[in-house]
């Protein structure tokens, strides 16, 4: 038996992803579908989910248990929101270098952001934090952090965030 979530260790895995992303800017009709959801359950109820991306996925050879769907449906259907990949700075790095803007606004998102534990919750949460940094976030720290989303998530997330720009 393979361990949760292995396949978020495979290139093959990021790849086929990232394509399915980009195809999304083709193909609308999924990509509405996904920004309608208002649940991670919607996300996986999706026909854009269990009939376009899991397929693909499964045709890289990478099968998902139901447990790793769900918990992957929920990244997935933020990730239908953002129009643009960030290559280089994770998700909480960007927030700190936009803190300087506006600080109160960007500190008051990002502790109520920390302090989520509820999925439905860190769905919503998300998408709108993704929309505050202008529909961009980085591929992988939005996935890992969306399927994982733990103490250690956040954790992580809160030292990216305040550290000093020197200290990263």
């Amino acid at each position: 038996m393979t361990e949760f979530g292995a396949f978020l260790k495979e290139e093959a895995f990021w790849t086929c992803l990232r394509e399915w992303w980009e195809g999304l800017a083709q193909n609308r009709g999924p990509r509405a579908e996904l920004r309608r959801a208002r649940t991670p359950f919607d996300v996986l109820t999706s026909k854009a989910f269990q009939r376009n991306l899991v397929p693909r996925l499964q045709g890289k050879n990478i099968s998902l248990t139901g447990a790793e769907q769900e918990r992957l449906a929920l990244p997935v259907g933020v990730l239908a929101h953002v129009r643009q990949l960030e290559a280089k700075r994770f998700m909480p790095v960007m927030l700190a270098d936009m803190q300087k803007a506006n600080s109160d606004v960007t500190d008051r998102r990002v502790k109520r952001l920390l302090a989520v534990t509820d999925r439905d919750e860190l769905f919503t949460a998300l998408i709108r934090l993704v929309r505050f940094m202008d529909n961009t976030a980085h591929l992988r720290n939005l996935v890992e952090s969306g399927f994982w989303w733990t103490d250690a998530t956040r954790k992580n997330w809160a030292l990216n965030y305040y550290l000093n720009p020197e200290q990263r």
